[in-house]
């Protein structure tokens, strides 16, 4: 990280909270349900899992195939403040980020869905953060950078003007593939820091960004000039919000520049292939001549 990031993302369990006991709790109220046997708290492997994976990826692993359909129904019925009395608040965020904001922005990006917003509210951190991005976003869970990529393109910021604090393997693989910069919080992951305190010292060692640090309309994906490009609805960037539609591209001889900067394809930086079958790009990028 070159310079104090204008926007710092911020991964919710194991960073914000602690959450395994609550996790552990609701995950095997899950398998109770099912007949599966529970975790206990001395299976660092599976607890592990249940700490970093979102619901439907736990589903995946944990439960047989022929059960994962009547699971993911009972997973959406279970109400998970019935669990928040066995999260515990990291101590320090509140006053770390009411002395950060402004101005820097601070989001959150986790692989948690609706209990998101209710594990972040009972922790008192709502009215300290400007953006929280979830699963029910329509964005793949980490590994995958979409959870950054939401963020980024909500504030319309580089990358590398941004840092992700996260506690997990997944987390830093997540920023990497996003080209966001990555900072581990108790963790071995290097570099790391052990507290809200340590975080905030380090972001104020370093010199503020001397530009805005906001992507400028040259940089956000355009079709190129003078050419003719055939494209759907599905392909654009969403008129309101800026976030970019799940589409494909429709010409093989299309070139796809990536928005991060880097000059790399998009699918060589972030991409996936659309679900439509088209093995092509899942996200719409910009056009040029050459990379």
């Amino acid at each position: 990280m070159a310079a104090r990031p204008l926007l710092l993302i911020l991964d919710c369990d194991g960073v914000l909270v602690r959450s395994e006991r609550a996790n552990l709790a609701y995950y095997n109220h899950l398998f109770g349900l099912f007949g599966l046997p529970a975790v206990s708290e001395d299976d660092r492997e599976p607890l592990g899992l249940l700490h970093t994976l979102s619901t439907p990826q736990v589903l995946e692993v944990f439960f047989p195939a022929h059960q994962r359909d009547r699971a993911r129904e009972a997973a959406r019925r279970v109400d998970f403040s019935a669990f928040l009395r066995f999260m515990e608040p990291e101590p320090g965020w509140i006053d770390v980020l009411a002395r950060l904001r402004p101005p820097m922005k601070v989001a959150v990006a986790t692989n948690r869905g609706d209990s998101a917003h209710q594990v972040l509210r009972a922790a008192g951190l709502c009215p300290h953060l400007d953006f929280v991005a979830t699963i029910r976003d329509g964005t793949r869970p980490k590994p995958h950078p979409d959870l950054l990529l939401a963020v980024l393109a909500n504030f319309a910021v580089r990358p590398e003007n941004a840092l992700y604090v996260g506690d997990s393997e997944l987390d830093r693989e997540a920023s990497q593939a996003a080209l966001v910069p990555f900072m581990g919080f108790r963790t071995a992951l290097p570099p790391a820091v052990s507290s809200p305190e340590e975080l905030a010292a380090h972001l104020w060692a370093v010199a503020p960004e001397r530009d805005s640090g906001s992507v400028p309309p040259s940089f956000l994906p355009q079709p190129m000039q003078g050419k003719e490009i055939r494209m759907s609805q599905k392909d654009l960037f969403h008129p309101e919000d800026n976030v970019l539609k799940r589409g494909c591209q429709v010409s093989e001889g299309d070139v796809e520049l990536c928005p991060c900067g880097s000059g790399k394809a998009f699918n060589k930086c972030h991409g996936a292939a659309c679900e439509c079958g088209s093995k092509k790009p899942k996200y719409k990028c910009c056009h040029a001549d050459e990379l």
